[in-house]
């Protein structure tokens, strides 16, 4: 039987604060300050590199279980996320870490009632990706994977401040929806190299001068990544139907399977999940893509190495149907507007500091 991987040390770290951010999908940022005695024990973790994920470990009630005076018993959950956060701030024992709230997710409701003074309990850095062969890249990312995007562009920058040569296309759903705004704007200022494409599939684009790069209405699309230098290898992250679409797309245009590295989950490449005209259809699970597996929820990202796999089927050059459309945020269905504002407002409530 294959070993299992090793399982990292987790560590307590107190949440010092909680920020709800102006997205329309509910969404928090949590400052976490490590509270393990001494405070060397941080800079005993091997160096996970500069691209690096951590896991946050719970013991809650398994699914339907509810709540009772004598509860059953706990289920471990873990999940991972990428630190908004640099490593030399996890050394010295502060983190940050951005979460998008699924209310029917494993772990983020629990996360959500979480309030200053809380514990949780963190993993050591977790490796990512290798980005030291990259001299530049094609970066996709959509959702909360900007975490994952902001480490990747700022790990080749540094490495190649004068030559690194990095294109982003970032893909929301709304403008408002974009995550690191000001991170990304400040790598535009530092290096001449970066050029940045946000892909916004509902709303409006935001005034001109308001934001710096590139906007564009619309999802991902051939014409889009016909831009991008054709010798640039591509690294992608985010939501299932995104990093299927990217994949689909990148091969049309001539890239081989080997160029394209994805950090998250495909989906199935069974041709019966397409819908008609070659669009992908929603549901259905997607097949794991690293080792460690336990998909992702909303705000949680499943990044613990790079895969390869097969080309997923080949898609039309507009490749996301209106439902893979909400995927791309990680967008959770609700069966009424009621039942979002009522949860919205719960949510508001559960961050409100008290004085």
């Amino acid at each position: 039987a294959a070993e299992e991987p090793e399982r990292p040390e987790f560590l307590p770290w107190r949440v010092e604060a909680v920020e709800q951010l102006p997205c329309r999908t509910p969404s928090l940022r949590f400052t976490l300050r490590c509270c393990a005695q001494p405070p060397s024990l941080l800079s005993a973790h091997p160096d996970a590199g500069d691209v690096w994920h951590v896991d946050v470990l719970a013991d809650l009630p398994a699914p339907g279980s509810g709540e009772s005076s004598s509860p059953g018993p706990l289920t471990e959950v873990v999940r991972s996320y990428t630190p908004s956060s640099s490593a030399g701030a996890y050394q010295e024992g502060r983190l940050e870490l951005l979460v998008k709230v699924k209310p029917t997710g494993a772990l983020t409701p629990h996360l959500a009632a979480q309030r200053p003074g809380a514990v949780l309990q963190v993993s050591a850095p977790c490796p990512t990706l290798d980005s030291s062969s990259y001299t530049g890249a094609l970066v996709i990312a959509g959702g909360s994977a900007a975490t994952v995007a902001l480490q990747v562009c700022e790990a080749i920058l540094a490495r190649h401040p004068k030559r690194g040569l990095v294109r982003l296309l970032l893909c929301n759903r709304t403008a408002d929806d974009v995550l690191l705004a000001s991170a990304f704007e400040a790598l535009l200022h530092k290096h001449a190299g970066f050029s940045l494409l946000h892909l916004i599939s509902a709303g409006k684009l935001p005034e001109g001068g308001r934001r710096r790069g590139r906007w564009r209405s619309g999802r991902l699309d051939t014409d889009a990544l016909s831009q991008t230098e054709r010798h640039l290898r591509a690294i992608v992250s985010g939501p299932p139907g995104l990093c299927t679409s990217a994949v689909a797309l990148l091969t049309q245009l001539g890239r081989q399977r080997e160029e394209i590295t994805v950090l998250d989950e495909l989906l199935p490449e069974d041709p019966s999940s397409l819908a008609p005209g070659g669009e992908i259809a929603a549901g259905g699970s997607a097949e794991a893509a690293r080792s460690g597996g336990g998909g992702a929820e909303a705000g949680g990202d499943s990044h613990h190495s790079a895969q390869t796999a097969a080309p997923p089927p080949a898609l039309p050059q507009s490749c996301w149907s209106e439902e893979e459309e909400e995927e791309e945020n990680d967008e959770e269905t609700f069966e009424d507007r009621a039942e979002q504002e009522e949860f919205e407002e719960e949510l508001e409530c559960m961050t409100d500091h008290e004085e």
